[in-house]
Parts: structure tokens; C-alpha cells; sequence
């Protein structure tokens, strides 16, 4: 009695070759529809509801699964992770990548990712999809290795947490120690999602690592629910020590930055730059909660160090 079904839920798998048939679909009562079963016969028809149907996250059809032990270079494509995987070696994005966290993963990837400077990630997931980024040495959680700047890193859904490697790297953002001939082109979109970001030792919570001498940068928010916590000398979002983020704009979402001990401001610059920061801070939207410390301001300068515009 189709009359009486409340709910349907339909979860499809990808089959031995890395194909993925169907994604999960759940329906309340109200609505009639039609399902393909894949029988001679396919073809049944149901009740479903006339005020909800929640599908999650739209994953493509060629998106490749993610697992335990699977490849730890993704190529240009889309990737997605459905149940709770767990990698002990740093992944690699090559070209432009987009991951889906489906409702209910747990991606943990101890030695975080790299976003090389000509790469691309962007993240989607549902509420409850999460991903831990813990990088180690001196690259970023999400972003550059050691000596070398991150790309561009989009995050529109999912629980993400992202820590820096413990000898400098940002936890969203550029490696340690950039070279003084080096360039970033780093930039940072976040859209939406629960993102909680920790620098390694002076380097920011979101944007640039420690003594990262070149300039360049840019951050951008939108939306989501971020927190962003920079280490010794380094912003929460913004520059870690002798570094300098070239542009920071927040028009939406709820926005903690924290900056690091040692004069850190919340939303700039760490200590140690010397000169004039060429770059700005923006902010038109949203809810924004910036805290310096040790003589760091909020929003700006650090402790020891020109502030941005």
C-alpha cells in the first residue's frame, strides 16, 4: 500500500569497475515517481512526498570513489568519499580537482594534501561530511609543500579541519618558506562549510606560512562557519611571520580569526615584516570575530609589523 510508505531510502554503490549507478536518494509521501529496477521488468511506481525530497550533494556519475590504500595522486576529475577512510601518506592534487563528501564520511588523510601553485581543489559535502587534513613537517594541511606556495583551494560544504605541518606550514594555504625569488598565486575561496584551520609554528591559519619573503595572495569568504587560528608570529587569517597576504575580503559567513602569540593579528599580518603591506582587508559582510595578540591588532597590524589597508 504505497499509500502508507513514509519514506524511501535507495543507496547504490559503485560496482567492481569504479562505476557509480545510482547515489542516494531519500523521498517522503506525497509526490509519485517513478524508479528504474534493474530487473527485465523496470519499472515501479511509488508515493513520495509533496513537501521534502532530500538528495544530498550532487555527485557526478564518473566521479571516482574514494578508499583505504586507494591511489594518493588525484588527477583532473572528481572524487568522492562515502564511509570512513583513512590515508597515512600526503595526497597530491595534479590539474583540477573537485572532492564530494557525502553525508556520513570521514575522509582522514594524515600528511594533509597538496594544492601545488598551478593546481586546483574545490570541496563539496554535506553538513555532516568530514574531512581532516593534518599535514606534518612544514606543509600546509590543505595547500603548498615545503618551499612552495599553494593554488587555488575552493571549500562550499562539508566539516573541515586542516593543520598545518608543526614546522611552519599554513593550515589552509602556502608551505614553509617560500624562496625569495618565489612567487604565490594563492587563493583561498570559501563559500561554505564548518572549517576550523591551525597554522604550524608562524604560520597563519588561513593564507601564508612562516618567512614566506615573496608577496602575493588572496583570500576570499563568503560564507560558511570559520575558524582560523595562526600560530607564533602569524595571523589567524592573513600572513605568517616575515609573510605578507596581498588581499583579504569577507562579505558573509561567521568568521573567528585568532591570531598567534607573539603579536599575531586576528585578520593581516604577522611580526617581522618590514616595509609597507601593499595589500587590503575588506570586509562588507557577515559576522566577523577578529582577536590579536601580544600587541596584534584585530583587524590590521601586527605586534611588530605594518598592517594592511
Amino acid at each position: 500500500d504505497f499509500n502508507k510508505v513514509k519514506s524511501i531510502s535507495v543507496t547504490s554503490r559503485r560496482d567492481v569497475h569504479g562505476h557509480r549507478p545510482l547515489r542516494k536518494v531519500c523521498m517522503n509521501r506525497g509526490i509519485v515517481c517513478a524508479m528504474a529496477v534493474l530487473t527485465v521488468m523496470a519499472l515501479a511506481t511509488c508515493c513520495v512526498a509533496d513537501d521534502e525530497t532530500s538528495v544530498g550533494i550532487d555527485v557526478p556519475d564518473d566521479a571516482r570513489l574514494i578508499y583505504s590504500y586507494g591511489d594518493t595522486t588525484w588527477y583532473n576529475g572528481s572524487y568522492y568519499c562515502d564511509s570512513d577512510v583513512t590515508f597515512n601518506s600526503r595526497i597530491t592534487v595534479q590539474g583540477s580537482v573537485v572532492l564530494y563528501l557525502v553525508s556520513g564520511c570521514k575522509l582522514t588523510i594524515n600528511g594533509g594534501i597538496n594544492v601545488g601553485d598551478s593546481c586546483s581543489l574545490r570541496i563539496e559535502g554535506d553538513d555532516d561530511g568530514v574531512l581532516i587534513a593534518k599535514a606534518s613537517g612544514s606543509d600546509a594541511g590543505i595547500g603548498g609543500n615545503y618551499g612552495s606556495p599553494g593554488g587555488k583551494i575552493t571549500i562550499n560544504g562539508g566539516e573541515i579541519y586542516a593543520y598545518g605541518g608543526s614546522h611552519g606550514g599554513a593550515g589552509i594555504g602556502d608551505g614553509h618558506q617560500i624562496p625569495s625569488n618565489g612567487s604565490t598565486n594563492l587563493t583561498v575561496v570559501i563559500g561554505g562549510g564548518t572549517i576550523v584551520a591551525e597554522g604550524g609554528l608562524d604560520a597563519a591559519g588561513i593564507g601564508g606560512a612562516d618567512t614566506n619573503w615573496v608577496g602575493g595572495g588572496e583570500i576570499t569568504i563568503t560564507g560558511g562557519t570559520i575558524k582560523a587560528t595562526g600560530n607564533t608570529w602569524a595571523a589567524g587569517i592573513g600572513s605568517g611571520y616575515m609573510g605578507n597576504v596581498e588581499n583579504i575580503t569577507i562579505s558573509g559567513g561567521t568568521v573567528t580569526a585568532i591570531g598567534g602569540k607573539d603579536g599575531g593579528a586576528g585578520i593581516g599580518s604577522g611580526p617581522g615584516r618590514s616595509g609597507t603591506q601593499t595589500g587590503s582587508i575588506s570586509i562588507t559582510g557577515g559576522t566577523v570575530t577578529a582577536t590579536g595578540n601580544d600587541g596584534g591588532a584585530g583587524i590590521g597590524g601586527s605586534g611588530a609589523g605594518k598592517g594592511h589597508d
